[in-house]
């Protein structure tokens, strides 16, 4: 399936026609933007990541009625800003978790000494990012709505 670019109108319409199809535009025409943003801009894990746009669908769909959405690009502005406050959300969640972890060194435990070298090399994970990362939820993630819209 050709993803074909909506405008804000039509995406609205979608969404008050069929949640489901509202959903598919909006995945097509923001799901990955979001991804890569929150990967490489916010360092998030990819489960962490996938909260973050599971939860920014949710927020989009119950609370797009409330706005008066006047342009394509307030339209944009609207549901990158519900993005941005679900990223927020998140850092400040984990920034809790990690607060209330305490570390110890290795030096500390038991008298032990440390005789390895537990040092990560800044090029370590280069590999792991590039340009566009491509995950496989992602992948399935799109096969499954794309056969929501076959279902009719």
């Amino acid at each position: 399936m050709i993803f074909q670019k909506k405008t804000y109108k039509e995406i609205l319409n979608l969404i008050l026609d069929d949640r489901n199809k509202g959903l598919v535009a909006i995945y097509q025409q923001y799901g990955r933007k979001w991804y890569n943003y929150a990967i490489k801009s916010w360092k998030m894990s990819e489960d962490d990541t996938w909260e973050v746009i599971y939860n920014t669908f949710n927020d989009v769909l119950s609370n797009i009625n409330n706005y008066r959405i006047e342009s394509q690009i307030h339209f944009d502005n609207i549901l990158f800003k519900i993005f941005i406050n679900n990223l927020k959300k998140s850092y400040n969640k984990q920034k809790l978790k990690d607060e209330k972890i305490n570390f110890v060194s290795f030096d500390e435990l038991d008298g032990e000494e440390n005789e390895g070298n537990f040092e990560i090399e800044e090029n370590t994970f280069e590999d792991f990012f590039s340009e566009e990362i491509e995950s496989k939820n992602l992948i399935k993630l799109q096969k499954s709505l794309n056969q929501l819209d076959s279902i009719e």
